[in-house]
């Protein structure tokens, strides 16, 4: 892993003015629509750096559609994690139901509703990691199918660069 390359990547070429860019649009995003736009540009930068560019890849209006097309497709990915983190909340809920909504006992209670908003945070921090190595597959492969692929997840999971990054973001 070329740590250097990693650090002075965004500067290359016109990085700045992308990152400006990118950061105007991330600050705008509370609109929705430019969030697409957004992903879509993170996704372009991931594919690009797999591929061995040397320069993040232009915003320009010529590639608005792929970057809307891109995001569209990160989003559905997204869309795979939250659907499972709802579901685990949701079952959470419904195990401790009876006990946050039914009548008061004691220490129990708070007990199970501190079980439920732990299972509420715990579980994206927990799923982030497949995640991420859903969009790294995604980026590379450039198909869907292959972003949510257990095979592909795994691959990626268990590649020793993808756990030093994640070991690194983490600390």
């Amino acid at each position: 892993m070329d740590v250097k390359r990693i650090v002075t990547y965004p500067f290359e070429g016109d990085g700045p003015t992308h990152m400006l860019i990118g950061s105007v649009l991330s600050l705008l995003s509370v609109l929705v629509v430019p969030v697409v736009f957004v992903v879509g540009y993170y996704y372009e930068v991931l594919h690009d750096t797999i591929t061995g560019g040397t320069e993040p890849p232009e915003f320009t209006t010529d590639n608005i559609k792929r970057l809307a097309v891109k995001g569209l497709g990160v989003t559905g990915v997204t869309l795979v994690y939250v659907s499972i983190w709802a579901g685990v909340v949701m079952v959470s809920l419904y195990i401790f139901q009876p006990t946050i909504l039914g009548p008061p006992q004691a220490n129990y209670d708070m007990q199970a509703f501190y079980a439920v908003v732990a299972v509420f945070f715990a579980t994206p921090c927990v799923l982030s990691y497949p995640a991420n190595a859903s969009f790294i597959s995604y980026a590379a492969t450039d198909s869907i199918t292959n972003a949510v692929s257990p095979t592909n997840i795994i691959d990626v999971m268990t590649s020793k660069q993808y756990l030093a990054v994640n070991t690194i973001l983490l600390i």
